[in-house]
């Protein structure tokens, strides 16, 4: 689905990629209840009065009406504007999505009005957007941030990308503590890795975002001989 998406003509280039908040969710079919409780009818009937309200609550006004931030909300988005920028630079955790990124903190802010209007159904547009609600929408953007490199690496066609998930998914299946980079490629369809150097890349990929981490090289012996093969751990949750 994802790889389709991307494939559309024109789609990177011209910023389709960019302008969507990603959600991967685990896949749940197959371990799903069959037969669930109904929902409650008070929590229904509240969430209809909820949206009522929320949807009549501006419709008097015939012009926008513009939401502002107070002090100590603005300096949050400031300082989540400079975290961005950071993690945007070469080699940083977000330098492959950049076009993605840039958008990212002023998605948090919209999410932040939508947040202060919900909370404030009659009067929102009145006060300011406070500091917990500013920091409930950058938390929730972290969350989506998360998504969009998975989104990402889904949706791209760089063989690098498919060899670090056929990788990831080895270390999903078997869940090492350790292993090196032997294992890892003995373990690899030998159509994806002719040859164990192809392995490289593929690990740097698994290490950038978190899933491994390498270990510091053994000595050499005092005879010299092969250097050992690069050994890494895992992530403790991968396989979880």
């Amino acid at each position: 689905m994802l790889a389709s998406f991307a494939a559309i003509p024109g789609a990177a280039g011209r910023g389709l990629l960019a302008r969507w908040l990603y959600t991967l969710p685990d896949v749940q079919i197959g371990h799903r209840k069959t037969k669930n409780a109904p929902a409650d009818p008070a929590i229904v009937a509240e969430y209809d009065a909820t949206l009522t309200a929320l949807a009549l609550s501006m419709r008097q006004h015939e012009e926008p009406v513009m939401l502002t931030l107070d002090e100590q909300a603005a300096n949050l988005i400031d300082g989540a504007a400079a975290d961005y920028e950071k993690r945007m630079r070469d080699g940083g955790q977000l330098a492959g999505i950049r076009e993605w990124a840039c958008k990212a903190v002023g998605a948090a802010v919209r999410i932040a009005g939508l947040l202060h209007l919900a909370e404030h159904l009659r009067d929102g547009w009145g006060k300011p957007i406070n500091r917990t609600t500013v920091e409930a929408a950058l938390a929730l953007m972290e969350y989506y941030t998360a998504h969009a490199l998975a989104a990402f690496d889904a949706m791209s066609t760089d063989e690098t990308i498919v060899r670090a998930r056929t990788v990831l998914d080895w270390l999903q299946r078997t869940a090492p503590d350790r292993f090196t980079a032997r294992q890892a490629f003995s373990a690899a369809y030998r159509q994806r890795f002719p040859k164990i150097g192809d392995m490289d890349a593929a690990l740097t990929v698994l290490e950038r975002h978190g899933y491994i981490r390498r270990l510091p090289d053994p000595p050499s012996g005092p005879r010299g001989g092969r250097p050992a093969a690069p050994a890494y751990e895992t992530h403790p949750e991968i396989g979880v």
